[in-house]
């Protein structure tokens, strides 16, 4: 099974989802968002292997890595891009990353739903 990882961190909190990829389409088997907290980038990889483990694969399992960049917070962006990047450059975890805007994403899968809905999103200074 090729695994596919996407993690957002440029909001305030921590996204993780693991999906089975296939060539015409992605099957979404296991997510997990946490709040806010001083510890994001422990709490990426300890969600992380939750999923691997409840999935029974291991990280040499997964062939693409997704990584939020933007809109958010630039810190929270930078955790994100900071996680995966250490992650590619283990010897057992040699994966493309891939930058994604996650706004975009979610109004490319409304405009081909044809729901309307609001999207709200919190607001800093």
């Amino acid at each position: 099974m090729a695994l596919g990882l996407c993690i957002d961190t440029s909001t305030l909190g921590v996204f993780l989802s693991l999906a089975e990829i296939s060539a015409d389409k992605s099957t979404p088997l296991w997510s997990k968002f946490s709040k806010a907290s001083e510890k994001n980038s422990h709490l990426i990889a300890e969600h992380l292997q939750q999923g691997l483990d409840q999935l029974g694969s291991t990280i040499e399992d997964v062939d693409s890595i997704l990584v939020g960049i933007g809109p958010g917070s630039f810190t929270g962006i930078k955790v994100g891009l900071a996680f995966c990047y250490g992650l590619v450059e283990t010897e057992v975890a040699r994966r493309t990353v891939s930058g994604i805007s996650f706004l975009q994403e979610f109004a490319r899968t409304l405009q081909s739903t044809k729901q309307n809905i609001c999207l709200e999103l919190p607001a800093t200074k």
